[in-house]
């Protein structure tokens, strides 16, 4: 208890006894506001798992760094700002949890900056300070949990991508406003929370989450999804509610007219005309390769930049219907498309019309 002069509740030797076990120091509750830095040095050895949470300490003892067999350490609902440098190369923790601290992405840079060899499974920065998600933290090889929900997070690097053993992502909300097209990279996750913030727009590119469960996207601005959606067949949960998806669609004023190069490229594939490859450049025999098929069944046309967006209601997981966005090479592919009966009165009244891509 002698380096417990700064508590507003000093820990005395029956306290410790109590709240300990030999591989476990649970401490919860009792308004700590410091530690030294040696906190337990002479016993680093000996805990597996350390509960801190629910006090208020503004610092980690710098002596956490030498706890090599701690598995476990919650310091949650504290008033941290500040992270010790070197505490990922604790190789032996797998669970970490700062939620409810107030930590800035800046004042955790040099804590992550070399943890490619961490064997962390589990991290938690709920309700912190983060504006964005550290590019570091696209560096943990082994994590599967990772939960920053309820920050200021406007940002996600496009390195998450690199997050192949990620099967939990939380960043419910925050602010964010794009989803990077290498979320699709991330092949292992199951459950992906984005409700409550302001994304528009999804990349087609989830189509590669062929592991996701579920998917929450409640409280945020879409008013279509993309259709490689329907490609996640494991997917057997999705949050729409307080999306304008439901919203009348409006017609679009401006249409993009194709360009030469593409009206050209048009007319080579759709009347399958044979030209020279070895004559061409590259650039150009790159281009006419780059065709997209019309998903109107009844139309063989082609398209490249110049599309046009067409928003269809589709059954989604046997419950629902929502609106995908699909793609056509003419508006006037748009009467050609079938429609169902089980569409409600609702979508029936709404105008759904086609746009030309941006």
């Amino acid at each position: 208890a002698e380096y417990m002069g700064h508590t507003a509740k000093p820990i005395d030797d029956k306290c410790m006894a109590e709240s300990s076990t030999p591989q476990v120091l649970s401490l919860p509750g009792l308004e700590l506001e410091y530690l030294p830095d040696d906190f337990l040095l002479h016993e680093a050895t000996k805990y597996k798992r350390i509960n801190m949470s629910q006090n208020k300490l503004k610092a980690i003892p710098l002596s956490i760094v030498h706890f090599c067999n701690l598995k476990q350490l919650n310091l949650s609902n504290n008033r941290i700002e500040t992270i010790p440098s070197g505490i990922l190369r604790l190789t032996s923790l797998e669970f970490l949890d700062l939620s409810y601290n107030r930590i800035e992405c800046k004042n955790i840079l040099e804590s992550f900056n070399c943890c490619e060899s961490s064997n962390l499974l589990s991290l938690l920065f709920d309700y912190n300070d983060f504006f964005a998600l550290p590019t570091c933290f696209t560096s943990l090889k082994k994590i599967r949990y990772l939960s920053m929900s309820n920050n200021s997070i406007r940002h996600i690097p496009p390195s998450i991508g690199r997050m192949n053993s990620l099967k939990y992502l939380h960043l419910g909300n925050n602010k964010i406003q794009y989803v990077p097209n290498s979320f699709g990279n991330m092949k292992g996750l199951e459950h992906l929370m984005l409700n409550n913030n302001q994304i528009s727009f999804l990349p087609e590119s989830l189509a590669g989450l062929k592991n996701l469960k579920v998917l929450m996207l409640h409280n945020n601005k879409l008013k279509v999804l993309p259709q490689s959606l329907i490609q996640l067949e494991n997917l057997s949960e999705v949050t729409l509610r307080a999306n304008p998806l439901v919203s009348k669609f409006i017609r679009a004023i401006t249409q993009r007219v194709p360009s030469l190069k593409e009206l050209s490229a048009r007319f080579i594939i759709n009347n399958r005309l044979n030209f020279d490859t070895e004559g061409l450049p590259d650039c150009l025999n790159g281009y006419l390769q780059s065709s997209q098929h019309c998903v109107n069944p009844k139309c063989c046309g082609v398209y490249f930049s110049s599309r046009v967006e067409h928003v269809k209601f589709v059954d989604f997981c046997g419950k629902y219907r929502v609106p995908f966005l699909t793609y056509l090479c003419s508006a006037s592919c748009t009467p050609e498309l079938p429609t169902s009966s089980h569409d409600s009165d609702d979508e029936e009244n709404m105008e759904i019309d086609p746009k030309i891509g941006r």
